[in-house]
């Protein structure tokens, strides 16, 4: 959001200046100036209905009222489509009011939403998802998606996501855009089971090979061998998967 205004440069007349919960203020000339969330509900406003609606109050008195939007990523669309296919059950929140929000949702194709989440929100309706009906995936890149991140049972930052995404989150997109996001189930399921696999080798050769060896019905040269064979076995089933290409990617 604050992108919108990189074009106006900083007035070194500001002081005071602070981050607030939902938006920021400072003074200039001893003039109270604080910009944040438009409470006024203009939904009935085709022209503004899929923007963010911000206030410039000076002194507490509203002045300036602007609306931002901004467009999803290219991608996103035949990204949603593609999970839905896959049985999935899209959901979105996010901080901007309904307007905004409720186009973006039908832009994705998406029917479940929620506006003006806080980051505890976001979390505590996560959470009540998990509850509900089992494990979750999060994906997000922002500084209020932090807390979800670090409450889903699998959490997703994008390339270009806050370093605090980033911490946040168990897996993070090495490029950009959101498209490896179809990916992620069918690379899940093939990593799981190579897994199995491994374990299944790993235990049967155990159970076989080492009573023989201790009984002394293998020489320890060949129990070294079939040691070391196994294990290059296991090494190489697993390095499959990192040459693994989705059909989507």
């Amino acid at each position: 959001m604050a992108r919108a205004f990189d074009a106006y440069p900083d007035d070194p007349a500001l002081a005071d200046a602070e981050v607030l919960h939902q938006g920021a203020q400072g003074r200039r000339l001893g003039v109270l100036w604080r910009i944040g969330p438009d409470p006024f509900d203009d939904a009935g406003n085709a022209a503004t209905r899929g923007a963010t609606r911000l206030l410039l109050y000076e002194n507490e008195q509203p002045r300036l009222r602007l609306w931002l939007s901004d467009e999803p990523r290219p991608e996103a669309a035949a990204v949603t489509r593609a999970l839905g296919a896959q049985g999935w059950h899209l959901r979105l929140a996010r901080g901007d009011g309904e307007g905004a929000v409720a186009t973006l949702a039908d832009t994705l194709g998406l029917d479940d939403w929620r506006a003006r989440q806080t980051p505890e929100q976001k979390k505590a309706w996560l959470e009540r998802l998990a509850t509900e009906e089992g494990p979750q995936m999060m994906v997000g890149d922002g500084i209020n998606d932090a807390p979800a991140l670090l409450a889903a049972s699998v959490s997703v930052a994008t390339a270009d996501a806050s370093a605090l995404a980033r911490k946040a989150a168990g897996l993070y997109l090495l490029k950009p855009g959101l498209a490896p996001l179809a990916a992620l189930p069918a690379l899940a399921r093939r990593v799981r089971r190579g897994i199995r696999q491994n374990l299944t080798w790993a235990l049967a050769y155990n159970l076989t090979a080492v009573p023989l060896a201790v009984a002394g019905l293998v020489p320890p040269w060949a129990a070294a061998l079939g040691m070391s064979a196994s294990s290059l076995l296991v090494t190489v089933n697993a390095s499959r998967i990192a040459r693994w290409q989705s059909s989507s990617s």
